[in-house]
This record gives C-alpha cells, structure tokens and sequence, in this order.
C-alpha cells in the first residue's frame, strides 16, 4: 500500500492513499486507511525514488 500519513494517532495512523505519481491533495485522495501500529511489520520511505 502506499501514501502520504496523514494523521497520527496513539495507536494508528491514517494513510492517504493515492494514485501512483500524485502528490497530496485533498481531490487526489483515493481512499484512507486507519493503521494500528501493531500490525505494521515494515515502513519504507520511496522519498527520491521514482513512482
């Protein structure tokens, strides 16, 4: 999955998912996800990388 965090939280975030190539805007968001921090296994920064 990937996105933009958008909001964090005690125990979640929520993940602004969108279009590959599209930066954060509030028309560009396909959809969010609320992550609870104990399910993550692994984050990954794609900064300065092509999409």
């Amino acid at each position: 999955m990937r996105g933009v965090i958008d909001r964090v939280g005690k125990d979640h975030f929520d993940l602004a998912v969108m279009l590959p190539g599209e930066v954060r805007r509030s028309g560009n968001v396909v959809s969010v996800a609320t992550i609870p921090f104990q399910s993550l296994a692994a984050l990954r920064s794609l900064r300065g990388q092509d999409f």
